[in-house]
């Protein structure tokens, strides 16, 4: 009966730490992941250890010798660091694998490390009093539990940690044949079993923890693989190189994509042969030393990567390659390389270089669009409130009878007058100033750095005459006329939203001056506008109120000095304003359509 008994411990105990024993691939990666979690809290446990150390010789200074203390200072002091300086060496390095032996370390420094504060515990706890009793108790309960939890992802060496405490606590006990030293036995085994039952199912969480990571890695980069070479048709290249960097083989579809020989391949590393197929640094190519550098960065690291962009001269043409890789580990747990893939990314690349292009700038005109004109006006503002401030200036205009061109000459001609607007602004346009397209035949301008009014009125006057000049279309000379408002930042506004109304409020002062010219916002035209805003809403209700008055005026033949007729004369008495005139209401009238209520 005890020998099936023994027998059964024996399988037990192998199948709980087979994981720990076993030399396959599966079980060297699991001991590795062990270890390093045991590594990370390792300079916090023994920092610990030592600051206890000392404050327990202290504790201790008129029961025991100094001699005695200082030689356990001495040991505990080199253990830690030892350990310290183990930890310091390694504390870069993840190894991929772990060996038994390494597993078996971390048990001999719990036990050593156990061993001494056993050797404190059953050497001085008889001779110190009863305050350095409870001290020594607390601590040997309290590093008990601690170091089995820190060393709980290493269940041999949380397990022989807690034995060697167990034991030499029972020892302590023993030697100090108090009343109670039955009962503190007892309950001391039970919290060693307690925290061994504790450590152990730690363990198994952790390791199932790890086993369902590492599997479902596995499963995604499986399927993963298996679904792009299935909806992709094989589109992607595949590509190993050595340790070295150099190609360990080669992919013939590889080969014929960089126009070069396999076996020309097999002598050079991955990034010589794409330094070979380089472009040449211009337009979007040359950014591809720095691309280069970035993929020379990712392999040095030993990490792995995905999605890395570089442009290559392949047989089609340039193309852009998405790189994603990632390490080889041999059977020794060192580097043995990389395997990865390549995807052409070309026509992604190519139409989110078109959205990108969309969002910001006009499609007809090439000009900047109203969302990239509203960020370069917000930075422009900001700039306005800098120390030293930087006056802005914002130009609105648009093309004086557009709507007459399209309809009388059709629209293919209205698109050709914008697109010669747009190119005579460019050519009016400085270093840092920005020109943009709002919609229809409205343009805005950012005018950088403005000295003075009387440059930003030479400015627009060039900008009229340049514009205003006739322009050639399908054999046909079109007339074009520009009308220009003008706000300048900070002082016409200083919010985004401010300063366009302001710039629209000029260039409608200007259109009702005679067109053709340019006007810059002065504050008046802003009590203009909004007299203008009321005398709208108040015609709404005009009528309604018996606000208008009819005068009727004699009209006297001074020959005969009789009358001879009378003419009517209508005046709107506004409750706020007064009295307003019928050339200023008419007009109001007829601009918001209230003319035929």
């Amino acid at each position: 009966m005890l020998r099936r008994w023994g027998r059964w411990c024996r399988l037990a105990w192998r199948a709980e730490f087979a994981v720990y024993t076993a030399l396959d691939r599966d079980s060297t990666e699991m001991r590795a992941r062990h270890l390093q979690t045991v590594n990370r809290v390792s300079p916090l446990m023994l920092v610990a250890n030592l600051v206890n150390a000392v404050l327990v010789s202290a504790a201790h200074a008129d029961a025991v010798p100094l001699a005695t203390r200082m030689v356990w200072l001495a040991l505990m002091a080199a253990v830690c660091v030892l350990g310290l300086r183990s930890w310091w060496r390694r504390r870069h390095h993840n190894p991929l694998r772990a060996s038994v032996r390494a597993a078996r370390r971390q048990v001999w420094a719990a036990v050593v490390l156990a061993a001494l504060w056993g050797a404190v515990a059953v050497a001085w706890f008889p001779l110190g009093n009863s305050d350095q009793r409870v001290l020594l108790a607390c601590l040997v309960v309290g590093m008990m539990c601690g170091g089995a939890f820190a060393l709980a992802a290493v269940p041999q060496a949380a397990l022989a940690y807690i034995g060697v405490f167990t034991l030499s606590a029972l020892l302590a006990l023993q030697r100090t044949q108090g009343a109670a030293v039955h009962p503190l036995q007892a309950l001391l085994v039970m919290y060693g079993l307690v925290l061994a039952w504790c450590v152990l199912t730690t363990a198994r969480v952790f390791t199932a923890r790890l086993v369902s990571e590492r599997e479902a890695a596995r499963q995604s980069q499986l399927v993963g693989l298996l679904l792009r070479d299935f909806e992709e048709h094989a589109a992607d290249l595949l590509w190993e190189v050595g340790p070295s960097g150099h190609f360990s083989h080669v992919a013939p579809r590889l080969a014929q994509a960089l126009d070069m020989a396999e076996a020309q391949l097999q002598t050079l590393s991955l990034v010589q042969a794409l330094t070979l197929r380089t472009p040449e640094p211009a337009g979007e190519g040359g950014s591809a030393p720095r691309h280069l550098a970035a993929l020379r960065s990712a392999l040095a690291h030993g990490r792995g990567f995905r999605d890395l962009v570089l442009p290559v001269r392949t047989t089609a043409g340039q193309r852009w390659w998405s790189f994603t890789a990632k390490p080889l580990v041999d059977e020794a747990g060192h580097h043995g390389g990389w395997r990865g893939v390549i995807t052409d990314v070309t026509e992604a690349r190519e139409t989110h270089r078109q959205l990108a292009f969309l969002a910001h700038f006009d499609s007809l005109t090439g000009l900047a669009n109203r969302v990239q004109l509203r960020e370069r006006l917000a930075l422009a503002l900001q700039q306005a409130e800098a120390e030293p401030p930087r006056r802005s200036a914002l130009v609105c205009l648009d093309v004086d009878h557009f709507k007459s061109i399209n309809d009388s000459l059709g629209h293919a001609v209205g698109d050709a007058v914008l697109v010669a607007v747009a190119d005579r602004l460019r050519s009016c346009l400085r270093d840092g100033d920005l020109a943009a397209r709002l919609g229809g035949d409205e343009f805005a301008l950012v005018i950088d750095r403005v000295p003075g009014d009387h440059e930003l009125h030479a400015l627009a006057r060039r900008l009229v005459a340049t514009l205003c000049q006739p322009c050639e279309v399908a054999g046909q000379m079109v007339p074009i006329g520009v009308s220009l408002g003008l706000a300048v930042a900070p002082e016409h506004g200083r919010t985004l939203d401010e300063l366009m109304a302001h710039a629209d409020l000029a260039l409608y002062a200007a259109k009702e001056g005679g067109r053709g010219r340019h006007e810059l916002y002065v504050h008046r035209l802003g009590d203009r506008h909004r007299r203008r805003l009321a005398l709208e809403r108040g015609l709404r209700s005009a009528v309604v109120n018996g606000e208008f008055q009819l005068h009727w005026q004699p009209r006297v033949a001074i020959a005969a000095w009789q009358v001879e007729g009378a003419e009517a004369l209508l005046r709107w008495q506004h409750p706020e304003l007064g009295t307003v005139g019928p050339a200023e209401f008419i007009a109001v009238a007829e601009h918001s359509g209230l003319i035929t209520e």
